[in-house]
């Protein structure tokens, strides 16, 4: 079992079957890791919210090795796993420029960006879905309601769907297989709920 320390800038393993715990500080100085996920090859890859850059965490030789998109530096919160063991993160508070998806080529080492075509895009949460489409919380902003998105790597289409809760934002999605995105709305006082 892996677990980030979001405000302490390290990795804690746990291993269950000898009941040892062992830490592995993050070698960003001042690290804020937003997002833990395991790769296909059970690598841990984590998001590093404050400087926009991901690290990858090798369970083997137990090192890590730092990846900086080509939108950098930003924010980046929580990341995910998809087809071709690619990784997927949301970018976003990065200055004047719209939010970001960014793929992160694990057999080249390269970063694809794609452009949220909102002007005030703050993706947040990433999930892909078993068609290969990339679903993605975005945040409310003073002109615009919070949306679940979807975007279409293969066309490079985006989808929005405003959500009932239009004040909330949402930090965590999740893909069924049978493809309902479920997702719960923070900070939505007056109509709090899970949603589908």
């Amino acid at each position: 079992l892996y677990v980030g320390w979001i405000m302490g800038g390290g990795l804690t393993k746990y291993e269950r079957a000898t009941g040892k715990v062992k830490v592995y500080p993050i070698s960003e100085r001042g690290a804020v890791p937003y997002g833990v996920i395991a790769d296909r090859n059970d690598n841990i890859w984590i998001a590093l919210w404050n400087s926009g850059k991901l690290a990858k965490f090798d369970t083997i030789n137990e090192q890590w090795t730092e990846f900086a998109p080509l939108t950098f530096p930003s924010h980046i919160r929580r990341l995910n796993v998809a087809a071709q063991n690619n990784i997927w993160a949301a970018i976003w508070n990065q200055g004047r420029r719209p939010g970001k998806l960014a793929k992160l080529d694990q057999t080249t080492g390269r970063f694809t960006e794609y452009d949220v075509p909102l002007w005030t895009a703050q993706p947040y949460d990433v999930a892909p879905d078993a068609e290969g489409n990339i679903w993605f919380a975005d945040s409310p902003t003073p002109d615009r309601v919070a949306l679940i998105s979807k975007f279409n790597p293969r066309t490079r289409a985006f989808a929005f769907y405003p959500k009932p809760q239009f004040a909330a934002d949402t930090p965590k999605i999740q893909v069924t297989r049978e493809g309902a995105i479920w997702f719960s709305p923070r900070g939505s006082r007056d109509q709090p709920s899970i949603s589908v």
